[in-house]
């Protein structure tokens, strides 16, 4: 399974089915799950560096994650509404 899946699957793992059929049905959505699974290994990277703009830059991955996560749960909604 490509990995930006298993990392929106990660964030909304009650909706694991729709994010596997949304992936198949669109090649924009299987990128964003990309910059997701991306996003979340820049910021374990900079989590373990020993750099002096570690906090910084943790700041802006986590805060780009949460945003990602969002969009994605966004369209999940928008898709998939839950009763």
């Amino acid at each position: 399974m490509h990995r930006g899946v298993l990392a929106a699957i990660q964030h909304c793992p009650g909706r694991r089915r729709a994010i596997e059929e949304l992936a198949l049905q669109s090649e924009s959505f299987r990128l964003l799950c990309g910059d997701l699974a991306d996003a979340e290994a820049a910021l374990r990277n900079w989590e373990n560096a020993d750099m002096p703009l570690k906090e910084e830059r943790c700041a802006e991955y986590k805060s780009l994650v949460a945003s990602l996560a969002a969009e994605i749960g966004e369209i999940m909604d928008a898709r998939y509404p839950r009763e």
